[in-house]
């Protein structure tokens, strides 16, 4: 943060606004050593700002429980990411009870491959994509993945939460229906939209994953 800003907020009395940047600046730059994770925390972030203030409960991430341990939930309604990464000094959900019951939507298809979704993202921009708030809400730039389609923006800031830089685990639930992505970190969720055929003027990004490969039954 430069100097001048830090001088504005204590001039205007922000000092607990002012604490909370500096907090947030600090954790940041102590994960400098491990970029991938910086990422992911700007990308916590970066979410966040994706939600309506019309749903309050929803703007802060929430610990929740699900199968083998603890999670921070991020959801916009359009998509939701469960992470065992720590959010930092980003303010947690302190109304737990009145948060919805996100587990519940989490379904994992046996239809299962590996999407590496930075060269979705990459091929996607050479197309002219770029990320915006409003990304989140536009058809102009699709991926198309066993038929069902999905707003680029949506799988962006989703994957982002969990991004390592590697392939993926993508759940195909079936047709229009919500894929389910995991890998080590977390779990995503992103909803599709329902074209009824009318796509002219969508740029499409056609995705086919590798099918997954393990010698145990899935």
């Amino acid at each position: 943060m430069q100097n001048s800003k830090i001088l504005e907020m204590l001039d205007k009395g922000q000092t607990e606004e002012l604490k909370s940047l500096l907090q947030d600046e600090i954790y940041a730059n102590s994960l400098k050593s491990n970029p991938s994770a910086k990422k992911r925390y700007a990308a916590m972030k970066r979410y966040l700002k994706t939600i309506s203030e019309t749903r309050p409960i929803l703007t802060k991430p929430c610990e929740v429980e699900f199968e083998d341990g603890k999670y921070s939930s991020f959801t916009n309604s359009y998509s939701l990411v469960l992470t065992k990464e720590s959010c930092g000094e980003i303010p947690m959900c302190d109304e737990p009870d009145r948060y919805p019951d996100v587990t519940r939507l989490v379904h994992r298809a046996v239809n299962l491959e590996k999407v590496d979704f930075n060269k979705v993202l990459a091929e996607a921009k050479s197309k002219g994509y770029k990320y915006s708030k409003n990304a989140i809400h536009s058809n102009d730039y699709l991926m198309k993945y066993n038929d069902s389609y999905f707003r680029i923006g949506l799988v962006d800031i989703t994957y982002g939460v969990l991004d390592e830089g590697e392939k993926i685990n993508v759940y195909f639930n079936g047709k229009n229906r919500p894929i389910t992505i995991e890998n080590d970190l977390g779990i995503g969720i992103v909803l599709p939209i329902r074209t009824d055929g009318e796509l002219e003027g969508s740029v499409i990004v056609e995705v086919k994953g590798d099918k997954y490969e393990s010698e145990t039954e899935i």
